[in-house]
């Protein structure tokens, strides 16, 4: 399948594309509209939404001159179609003769579209790659994830005065004007300066620039991959919420096997040098965050947050490596609702903590301890528990952890003990 001009009558007032599935065979289109010639902008008058799924020869899905005919069009939505570069294409020479083309310098609107979703398209370059201004003044709902390729929704300015951000797996809810979106059409030193035809011209999203990413509801296993961060090196914080595939959060470590030494593998791990705060929320996939020499990209972390990630058992997973872990700014660490948390660490490791002054664990029942070695943390003086806060000034840590542990079972068999003997007082009677 090269191409979508095929619809079906869903009522008397529109057109709907629902699905085409090329992998399966399966389609939910029908009635096929000629390419050529005016009748297919005529046909496509009444369009209202648009969904296409698994259409892996699909390269683009509207002509330059198909346009203009889209004023019902509502919605969006296109997701694993491999081969799709753009979702409108300009006509070649052929079908300039037989199409009435827009004219280069032509605003394009789009009246009605409201929802605009594009999900795991590998090598889309754009909405529209070319010099043409669209306009788009319902526009509120923006979702892109898994399009590594696009730099810009289109090389011209977007005006979309509804749009206030863009939901992206990764950067979350980000600036419009990463994509080339505005409120308003921007000052000339905003305005891009693109050739015809050129993705390079398109505005790349400054991912050296960005100093926080906030996501949420993001369907990936991994959050931030390995090619992304080489680039986020003024990282500061991330925060990732309600994102329930998400097993990985930091892609730091890249492991590439070189056949010229006998397959060996060579294992890259990225440094985030600015990195300050981690917040994670409601991960229900995670089961740990760092493994091995991960842990060394923390250099500057200075706030780490985990609350409610029901399948996370430690934060940082055990490995063979016998140097001891410094997290020389790490100052507050926040562990609340990890119902299978087993520990900070369960390896045999020198933990060094010097800055730790604030410690907070809460609804974590399964914790035994916070490091199978000696943990060091001279600034710390109380521990924020479900009691309250607890002076450790004269224990360490893990000598605090083990004794919770200790009374905790202790007042459980006390409990059970009175209640035995309760029922047996209630026998005698």
């Amino acid at each position: 399948m090269k191409e979508v001009f095929a619809t079906t009558v869903e009522n008397d007032n529109g057109f709907h594309i629902i699905i085409a599935n090329e992998r399966s065979g399966a389609t939910y289109t029908s009635s096929p509209i000629p390419r050529h010639g005016n009748i297919t902008a005529h046909k496509l008058s009444n369009l209202k939404t648009m969904h296409i799924i698994k259409c892996d020869s699909l390269e683009y899905i509207f002509t330059n001159s198909t346009l203009e005919s889209l004023n019902k069009l509502k919605e969006i939505r296109i997701r694993d179609c491999k081969a799709m570069k753009v979702i409108v294409r300009e006509e070649d020479e052929e079908e300039k003769r037989d199409q009435t083309p827009i004219a280069p310098d032509k605003v394009v609107v789009f009246p009605r579209v409201e929802v605009i979703e594009l999900i795991s398209l590998s090598n889309l370059e754009g909405f529209f790659i070319g010099i043409k201004e669209f306009q788009w003044p319902l526009l509120n709902d923006v979702y892109i994830e898994r399009c590594p390729k696009m730099t810009a929704f289109t090389c011209s300015k977007s005006i979309a005065p509804r749009l206030n951000y863009i939901e992206h797996p990764i950067f979350g809810k980000s600036s419009p004007e990463w994509y080339n979106f505005y409120k308003a059409a921007p000052s000339p030193h905003q305005t891009p300066s693109p050739s015809f035809g050129s993705t390079s011209s398109c505005p790349a999203i400054p991912l050296q620039d960005i100093k926080e990413i906030n996501v949420e509801n993001s369907r990936s296993e991994v959050i931030v991959a390995f090619n992304q961060l080489l680039q986020l090196q003024n990282l500061e914080k991330i925060q990732v919420k309600r994102c329930e595939q998400a097993e990985k959060i930091l892609e730091v470590e890249y492991e590439v096997t070189d056949s010229e030494f006998n397959n060996e593998s060579q294992t890259t791990v990225v440094k985030l040098p600015k990195l300050r705060e981690v917040v994670l929320e409601d991960l229900s996939s995670l089961e740990y965050l760092w493994k091995n020499n991960q842990w060394r990209h923390l250099m500057q972390l200075q706030e780490l947050q985990v609350t409610h990630c029901r399948l996370l058992w430690q934060i940082v997973k055990e490995d063979d490596d016998s140097e001891r872990k410094v997290l020389p700014c790490l100052k507050s660490l926040k562990l609340e609702r990890l119902e299978r948390l087993s520990g900070f660490c369960l390896w045999k490791k020198e933990f060094l903590l010097p800055s730790l002054s604030t410690l907070v664990i809460k609804q974590s029942p399964d914790l035994s301890v916070f490091t199978n070695g000696f943990v060091d943390a001279p600034q710390l003086k109380v521990i924020e528990t479900d009691e309250g806060f607890i002076d450790i000034a004269r224990q360490d840590i893990n000598s605090f952890i083990i004794t919770q542990q200790e009374e905790d079972k202790s007042d459980l068999g006390h409990s059970t003990k009175g209640e035995s003997t309760d029922d047996e007082s209630a026998d005698d009677e």
